[in-house]
């Protein structure tokens, strides 16, 4: 097994304890609402583990649903080109907002058995428990997992590094993409960067892209003067 696989894999007990989760980590209060009576007072620890694909497509099911029941349209054929996008900007992002919460609920478990769920009635409970912010901050680690075990993905090399690079300070490429893969994509080179610059050792290097030099900071590159 790689070294990879290894380190993302789900931990086996021999003593037959119960398994942790994949991933865990470390959430202030902030993340819940002040309304929720069970809010805690200091912070939590929250286990990831992986969810069936079953659970992904009643999650998308459920989400359609609420979406149509928030932003129901008997006035389309009245609306202008410019209502329209915004209607179905709302509808959009009121079903993403939904997805991500099914997930989330789903997706939470104990800090210590990957067996139980973080939340009792889950579903429920995140709607009132987890601030709008506290769910996006939930799915970003989910987005962590399920990115750890795609084992059709291959690891990147150095030439993948520096071809990555190029493509984000070009950004065509990224603003090509839908909104929510553009979300998924931002989260998880936040991620990747956050481990680097963890090191005390993030040195930016210059280098020559199509439109000059670029000095690459983040998902969108400086252009050097």
């Amino acid at each position: 097994m790689s070294t990879f696989r290894e380190a993302t894999a789900t931990p086996e007990r021999d003593d037959g304890g119960p398994t942790p989760p994949r991933h865990t980590a470390v959430f202030g209060p902030d993340i819940f609402a002040d309304s929720w009576a069970a809010k805690p007072k200091a912070d939590v620890c929250i286990g990831f583990r992986l969810i069936p694909s079953r659970d992904i497509i009643a999650a998308k099911a459920q989400a359609e649903e609420q979406a149509r029941k928030w932003y129901p349209r008997a006035d389309w054929a009245d609306l202008t080109p410019e209502g329209i996008e915004k209607a179905l900007t709302e509808a959009n992002d009121a079903y993403n907002d939904a997805v991500m919460r099914h997930c989330v609920a789903r997706a939470t478990c104990d800090a210590n058995d990957v067996t139980k769920g973080y939340f009792k009635h889950a579903e429920d409970t995140v709607r009132e428990a987890l601030t709008e912010d506290g769910v996006r901050r939930l799915w970003d680690q989910l987005l962590i997992v399920q990115a750890q075990s795609a084992v059709g993905i291959l690891r990147a090399g150095p030439e993948d590094t520096e071809r990555l690079a190029r493509i984000l300070a070009d950004g065509r490429a990224f603003e090509a993409l839908s909104p929510g893969d553009q979300i998924e994509v931002s989260t998880l080179i936040g991620y990747v960067l956050t481990l680097l610059v963890g090191t005390g050792q993030a040195h930016e290097k210059s280098f020559d892209g199509a439109g000059g030099g670029y000095n690459v900071r983040s998902a969108h590159a400086i252009k050097v003067a």
